[in-house]
């Protein structure tokens, strides 16, 4: 089991140091505050919480932290991922649990460090752990042993370092492909860790890879400028390493693909800042752009991330669901520190619903896999809250 790679699927590092922040505010890491009332500013009752389950953690007195859960083949368990710490705060481990939904009972255990991800179907997870800082990129088999393994690159490496991994079938034979953004190339490797393509761009920069997959999959890998602010390069490539085009795009904390403005035949590529979500097509124009509201103002020396976004669905309408977090986030009419705020978008972008919650969370979306329903999840500590949708859109109404 490899400790120092405990990397969830979290917000992409711009740089290390800003990447242990990213994770110490989306996974509640040296967090010490409980969730109490929630504090609810606008559409006041809108979205209620329904708690499914808590899970205690592993040894006596310690902190457990969700930060993932996924579907298993039967309809009624869950695998949630999750960290702890000791009751002192010190790092315990990774695990994953295989849950009954409806009781909340364990019925296994695993430890785990990085990402799960069931290759085969057979509710034996592997991990994948996903680069970021000078951490390795690596498949890691359900026994904790290494598959394969590619450099991080540490402090003393330069050049062909291995930043980042989307997994995603890009060639459409049913099988997972590992598309991986070297500091000089973009690679595609079979689950055995052999090449499939490899092309170099001839330039230094971190690469954040993203998959899409459908009618014909698309590898995008985000290539951040060495030592500069300058915007960044989107270089977008078939599934067979085929290069589309390679492009200009606006600088942010995280890329990530998104089925928004709704109406589109073609997800989006979004761009979080600690100021705004910014939509763009895959040819990298600007259609949308979401600003965070003036309310949310950060601590000087903190910055905010937006680490997840979901669409939700009320009464045939889609809002788009947002989850602001930073170490300490503080509402500009009100002292009181807080970890997290739900922000709720409409297709037009006004903001229709904001609340403050005094802890970290993190939200997921899960199909269940029988019959294809999408839940949305909030994850708390060690609890795990569906999120209930009113059957009526929320009028809009003014950001504060």
């Amino acid at each position: 089991m490899r400790f120092k790679w405990f990397q969830p699927r979290v917000c992409v590092l711009l740089t290390f140091s800003l990447g242990l922040l990213a994770i110490n505010a989306c996974f509640g890491i040296g967090a010490h505050y409980g969730i109490s009332k929630p504090q609810i500013f606008i559409g006041e009752g809108l979205i209620e919480y329904k708690e499914l389950f808590s899970i205690q953690p592993s040894q006596n007195g310690g902190r457990l932290q969700i930060y993932d859960v996924l579907p298993t083949s039967q309809p009624t368990e869950l695998a949630v991922a999750s960290s702890e710490r000791s009751k002192e705060g010190r790092y315990i481990g990774g695990f994953l649990r295989i849950v009954d939904s409806v009781t909340g009972a364990v019925h296994s255990l695993q430890p785990m460090e990085c990402s799960p991800i069931d290759l085969n179907g057979d509710d034996r997870f592997e991990a994948t752990c996903n680069g970021g800082g000078f951490s390795d990129v690596a498949l890691v088999d359900a026994d904790g042993n290494d598959v394969w393994v590619f450099d991080g690159g540490g402090y003393e490496k330069r050049g062909g370092a291995a930043n980042d991994l989307a997994v995603g079938d890009i060639d459409g034979d049913g099988d997972l492909e590992f598309c991986i953004g070297f500091s000089e190339s973009l690679g595609c490797f079979d689950e055995r860790g052999e090449e499939i393509w490899r092309e170099n761009d001839k330039s230094f920069g971190y690469n954040q890879v993203l998959i899409i997959n459908g009618t014909s999959s698309l590898v995008l890998a985000v290539r951040y400028p060495y030592l500069s602010r300058d915007d960044y390069s989107l270089i977008v490539r078939t599934g067979s390493g085929e290069l589309l085009f390679n492009r200009t795009v606006s600088r942010g904390f995280h890329f990530d693909l998104a089925q928004w403005p709704p109406d589109q035949t073609e997800p989006s590529l979004v761009t979080a800042t600690d100021s705004s979500f910014a939509f763009r097509n895959l040819e990298g124009e600007l259609k949308l752009e979401y600003a965070i509201p003036d309310a949310l103002v950060a601590d000087e020396d903190v910055d905010s991330f937006a680490c997840e976004y979901v669409v939700l669905e009320m009464d045939s309408q889609k809002y788009l669901l947002v989850n602001y977090t930073a170490e300490y986030v503080q509402l500009a009419f009100s002292p009181s520190p807080v970890r997290s705020a739900i922000l709720l978008y409409d297709t037009s972008g006004n903001l229709v619903y904001f609340e403050v919650l005094d802890d970290l969370v993190t939200i997921v979306s899960l199909a269940d896999t029988q019959t294809g329903v999408k839940k949305i999840l909030m994850l708390k500590r060690g609890t795990i809250f569906e999120i209930l949708a009113p059957s009526q859109p929320p009028p809009v109404i003014m950001a504060p």
